[in-house]
């Protein structure tokens, strides 16, 4: 008769190692001394929870060798180190029995096998369920308990680091959420906007990476964490069994602690991004209550003070004369010093004409057009530049790494199961070679990362050249609508307008000069002082 043992410890430490040890020891001595049996190995999870099958691998490869006949008769200590779920005792004896082979549980005396197995085996299945579910919500009481005393549970986010069970700045990457929050309560810009200028200007992100998403963004923004306040129990394990969490919809009471560690973000900054993402997620598409007025409100910024410009209209003889200009100036006037000793103000000037100002960025998107050929040819070098950078290996050379790094696991599990290597032996490699596989993985994630975002950017090129060409910018309303969705910003300083279109990757620096004062016969010169 072919007898296998099974045995499983639910967790890592030392003295459950030292348990699985002995087990082993014991069944195969206990199997090797009965004359008539063929002992065939000894299958054993280490560290894993056994309230699910999926997650035991030596579990299934012990069913899988039962199926396929090389077992006749399976030893293990008692129903819950089998499984400790009732459905699954159940569902794995009788597929066993079906094949011809028992189990033995030694502990509980029953070999399935016994006419009354199955009866007995369902009483001591659900005893083993019902004390996985008091210690749940063991468990749980606990975790609560410290959750009030401020103790941090979860994974770590941006920003922060977790000594200890407390949150501790991270002082790199603070300045990164503060940069998110800059952009969407002082710049208002937008969560995907603000996701693309971080991938473009290579920021990485918590898993090390450039890739920068929508909802990465948008998690930060809504993270009560940056301004001090913690809030757990947002997601809940409803089922001890499965394991699977769910949000926290008034299923269980969740856990405030307000000020409970250092804030990244202050309270009043905090307050206006949480009223500015309320506001834009009631906003309704041609709702002109909540749509910009004009297609450059929040666009034109100051090459001087950063401050957004604002629109100056003059009545005049022939017609309306409208101007942009720098809100600093407009309300604090000349740059100087106040009496509480402050600067404040703009030596920006007064302003940029209108006409000069649509007459720069038809210049810009012309150009742009017109230099298509070079324009792709500096964001292929960009890639290129990004992908040297993440990795010294192509794709298909990390592929062939990562398949030598599994040959050779696979080699260190062979020996260990010859009985050529010890346990200890066995951990080190396993450790050596998870660490180049993650090595490997890594790089792989990010030349995969950059390859993605780089045909993003190349198809959102092409279709803002698309645009461009089929664009009518001799119309005022046409070119308004045309603005609003492909002009990223503009930068004015004096008689320079630097232009940035959304998805090409420079900026288009133009120049004007006046030809004529306000009035009708007011015109504008563009053009680009180096020629390029």
């Amino acid at each position: 008769m072919k007898v296998a043992a099974y045995c499983r410890v639910s967790t890592d430490k030392s003295d459950q190692v030292n348990s699985l040890e002995s087990q082993k020891i014991y069944f195969e001595n206990y199997i090797k001394t009965r004359g008539n049996w063929e002992f065939v190995r000894i299958y054993a999870d280490e560290g894993i929870s056994g309230t699910q099958v999926k997650r035991r691998p030596e579990f299934l490869a012990m069913i899988d060798d039962a199926t396929n006949k090389k077992i006749d008769l399976i030893l293990t200590k008692e129903i819950s180190r089998f499984a400790r779920n009732t459905v699954d005792s159940l569902q794995y004896t009788r597929q066993l029995k079906d094949l011809g082979v028992g189990v033995v549980f030694i502990g509980d005396n029953i070999n399935t096998l016994d006419p009354d197995a199955e009866l007995r085996l369902a009483i001591m299945s659900s005893i083993a369920q019902e004390e996985v579910r008091k210690l749940s919500d063991r468990v749980k009481w606990g975790q609560k308990r410290k959750m009030e005393q401020g103790a941090v549970f979860g994974h770590r986010i941006l920003g922060y680091d977790i000594i200890n069970g407390k949150l501790v700045v991270n002082a790199e990457e603070a300045k990164i959420v503060k940069l998110i929050f800059h952009k969407y309560v002082t710049e208002g810009k937008g969560i995907k906007a603000i996701a693309s200028e971080l991938n473009e200007q290579g920021v990485t992100s918590r898993s090390k990476t450039t890739l920068w998403l929508y909802a990465g963004v948008r998690y930060i923004l809504h993270n009560e964490k940056y301004v001090g306040d913690l809030l757990q129990k947002k997601n809940v394990t409803l089922d001890y069994l499965s394991h699977k969490k769910v949000i926290n919809r008034n299923h269980e009471e969740q856990v405030f602690i307000p000020n409970n560690h250092e804030a990244i973000i202050d309270r009043d900054t905090w307050n206006a991004t949480q009223e500015e993402l309320a506001r834009r997620n009631t906003m309704k598409e041609g709702d002109s209550r909540y749509s910009n007025r004009h297609w450059f409100s929040g666009k034109i910024k100051c090459g001087e003070c950063g401050t957004s410009f604002i629109l100056r209209e003059r009545k005049m003889q022939h017609g309306t004369y409208k101007s942009l200009i720098c809100r600093n100036v407009r309300e604090k006037g000349k740059a100087k010093v106040d009496n509480k000793g402050d600067s404040v103000g703009c030596n920006s000037g007064g302003g940029v004409p209108y006409k000069a100002l649509t007459a720069c960025i038809n210049f810009a998107l012309n150009r742009v057009f017109e230099r298509k050929e070079l324009i792709i040819s500096i964001l292929q070098k960009d890639f290129a530049k990004t992908a040297n950078s993440s990795s010294d290996m192509s794709l298909e050379d990390l592929k062939s790494s990562k398949a030598r790094i599994e040959e050779k696991k696979q080699r260190v599990i062979e020996l260990y199961a010859n009985q050529d290597i010890s346990i200890s032996e066995l951990r080190k490699m396993k450790e050596k070679y998870a660490a180049e596989s993650e090595a490997v993985d890594r790089k792989f994630y990010n030349q995969q990362n950059s390859q993605f975002i780089f045909d993003s950017e190349m198809d959102k090129l092409k279709q803002v050249l698309l645009e461009i060409e089929s664009s009518n910018l001799l119309d005022e309303k046409s070119a308004g609508e045309f603005y609003k969705t492909s002009i990223e910003y503009v930068t004015v300083s004096k008689n320079h307008i630097g232009v940035k279109i959304k998805n090409v990757p420079i900026v288009i620096d133009t120049y004007y000069e006046s030809n004529g004062k306000q009035g009708k016969n007011f015109d504008v010169i563009v053009s680009q002082k180096d020629g390029s």
